[in-house]
């Protein structure tokens, strides 16, 4: 048979050697060209590896960062973290107190002829049955305290975050609160001999002292901040909600809704019962935000909002 390489050159046959055996073609091909044959295909898979690690990390990149607004908010991921009243140092509850009182020295922001103190239960007290009873009534108060924050924080120069007050800490008497002290806390009841209040008297003492509030309920009709605390009897009996047992209960709720009313038919209608004055109000949002604040008189049909700061407890 012809001969189609030569041999001079190294090369062996291709098409078989002379003695006929194709298997020994492999065996005499030089020794370079051996060791090469199977490199394409690694390369071609070496090649297919990176191409799928670079789609994959691509495909990370784009599902991270193309639809920015379902990524979690930063406050998703490093929550505030706000504390019970009667936790708070001397220092921090005068802090609070100060930051309170300033805002009363800052211009409205609805451009009224009020302060941003007033802001608050202005548009609470034109806002408030819209947000009670419905769906939004967490949400929507989650939303107003938080702007609250941010104004305690950013025109009073506050570097803390919202207190609260744990009503089931002092369900069996809540006149005796950490909450009303008159040094560190909101001052008392009103002042039974000073009649200048609102379904109740003056407060008379502590930090906001006489403090002249601008509304009831939609109408302004400046009066004299005002409480008149519930008697001992009707105490007991308005804080059956707000007993550690009876919040339990409350929280054990199978459904959102569920959960929702027997909030604002439990918890939510105690502390204007037992307050009563200026709390029991629709232009009252300055109660504690507390772990079911929020109320609903009943009888005049007046709301208060729920999850409200303890800077607005002046009312």
């Amino acid at each position: 048979m012809a001969r189609l390489s030569d041999p001079s050159k190294g090369y062996a046959p291709l098409l078989g050697s002379e003695s006929g055996d194709e298997n020994n073609v492999k065996e005499k091909l030089p020794l370079q060209r051996q060791r090469t044959r199977g490199r394409p295909a690694f390369a071609v898979i070496c090649v297919a590896i990176v191409c799928l690690a670079i789609g994959f990390t691509i495909g990370l990149f784009l599902r991270h960062n193309s639809r920015p607004s379902i990524a979690p908010h930063k406050s998703c991921l490093y929550p505030t973290l706000r504390h019970e009243w009667r936790s708070l140092s001397k220092k921090e509850k005068t802090a609070y107190v100060q930051a309170v009182q300033c805002l009363r020295t800052v211009p409205s922001r609805l451009g009224l002829n009020h302060t941003l103190f007033d802001d608050f239960p202005y548009f609470h007290s034109r806002t408030g049955e819209s947000a009670h009873y419905t769906a939004t009534f967490l949400s929507w108060h989650r939303w107003f305290i938080h702007i609250y924050e941010n104004a305690l924080r950013q025109q009073c120069g506050y570097t803390g975050y919202l207190t609260y007050w744990d009503w089931s800490l002092d369900w069996e008497n809540i006149t005796l609160a950490p909450v009303f002290d008159n040094e560190l806390g909101f001052g008392g009841n009103g002042n039974t001999s000073d009649k200048s209040g609102f379904r109740g008297s003056c407060v008379t003492d502590g930090p906001f002292a006489r403090l002249e509030v601008l509304f009831i309920g939609p109408i302004k009709a400046p009066h004299c901040l005002s409480r008149n605390f519930a008697n001992s009897e009707n105490l007991t009996e308005h804080a059956q909600p707000i007993r550690p047992v009876a919040l339990a209960e409350v929280l054990r709720a199978p459904s959102y809704e569920e959960f929702k009313e027997a909030l604002e038919s439990g918890p939510h209608l105690s502390m204007p019962l037992s307050i009563n004055g200026d709390f029991s109000a629709v232009s009252a949002p300055q109660g504690m935000r507390t772990k079911f604040r929020g109320v609903r008189d009943t009888d005049s049909r007046d709301y208060r909002s729920s999850l409200l700061p303890a800077s607005y407890a002046v009312r």
